[in-house]
């Protein structure tokens, strides 16, 4: 990706933060005129609007990291759209533990239980 592209993708980011935030705020504003709540819905309303607009942040510093981990394949000559990953790990690369075979319970505990 060219570096202007990324810097549209991701200059935004603070755009759209301060954009949720003031949604938020002026949404919850008109509702409390419209209701008379004296600010309560206000204060919820950019409260919600911050947590959606932190929320789009960190989903754009995911994807940034990503992006930037692509482009260091690709200069090491790997593929970049590779995953080096196994699917069926985790995040931390420890794996995810095996569902348990009920069959496997019943053999061991002498077939009582089913």
């Amino acid at each position: 990706m060219s570096p202007w592209k990324d810097f549209g993708r991701y200059g935004s980011v603070g755009f759209e933060l301060v954009l949720s935030m003031a949604i938020g705020f002026y949404g919850g504003r008109w509702i409390d005129a419209r209701l008379g709540a004296h600010g309560w819905i206000t204060l919820v309303g950019f409260l919600g609007g911050t947590g959606v607009g932190f929320r789009m942040l960190f989903q754009a510093s995911k994807s940034m990291m990503r992006d930037i981990e692509r482009t260091e394949r690709k200069d090491r000559g790997e593929d970049p759209w590779s995953d080096q990953r196994d699917l069926t790990e985790g995040q931390d690369g420890a794996g995810k533990p095996e569902p348990e075979d009920p069959t496997k319970a019943a053999k061991t505990n002498g077939g009582d239980e089913p």
